[in-house]
């Protein structure tokens, strides 16, 4: 009977950590981060450059990897980049179309290309390059994700976090949720930024 009970709670514990993640949640409306969740450890954050023309950017061209799931894994950064001000978000499907409905798709061959990317940048405008993977390994039992934003005229990595941590008892909370706050975090201090520099320069402005 102890083992069934046992076995009935260790059942329960792996459904939990395995239930759909990707939840939307109410966020601080003061600060749009999500309120009593852990930090991300300043380890994993390998690094975090401001871009000051973060403002100038037209869109954010969206790569995920998240296996049978990724789906969700898109659409939860989607959510949250329109949160945080990126009105277009573009997967690789909708890139490539842009670029064939422009006919650049010679000069702009290959979205893996640092080279067609900052060529892409040239013809639209500057954009943000947002690749995030998540993956589950030892027995379902260690969560990795991993985030890096970067810019294709520069081919500057601005941030890169990579995050691995036990968890059985809910995914949100433990990976999702602190990762975008990390992520929100550097959108608000590539803003405080960019306005340091505009009011620096309308200061010496006649």
């Amino acid at each position: 009977m102890m083992i069934k009970v046992v076995a009935v709670a260790l059942a329960g514990l792996l459904c939990t950590g395995c239930s759909t993640p990707f939840v939307d949640r109410d966020l601080d409306p003061a600060t749009g981060l999500y309120v009593g969740v852990s930090l991300v450890d300043p380890d994993d954050i390998r690094i975090s450059t401001p871009f000051a023309r973060i403002d100038e950017v037209q869109f954010v061209f969206l790569r995920t990897a998240r296996g049978v799931r990724e789906i969700d894994l898109e659409d939860f950064f989607r959510r949250r980049l329109a949160d945080y001000g990126f009105s277009q978000v573009l997967n690789e499907a909708e890139f490539t179309q842009k670029i064939i409905s422009t006919n650049l798709q010679k000069s702009i061959s290959r979205l893996t290309d640092s080279m067609s990317l900052a060529r892409a940048a040239e013809a639209f405008g500057p954009f943000l390059i947002v690749e995030t993977t998540e993956r589950v390994v030892q027995h379902a039992s260690t969560h990795v994700q991993t985030l890096r934003v970067t810019d294709p005229i520069s081919r500057a990595v601005l941030l890169d976090i990579y995050r691995e941590k036990v968890n059985w008892l809910g995914y949100d909370d433990a990976i999702a949720y602190p990762l975008q706050n990390a992520l929100k975090s550097w959108i608000d201090a590539s803003r405080a930024m960019s306005e340091a520099a505009l009011d620096k320069t309308a200061a010496r402005s006649p």
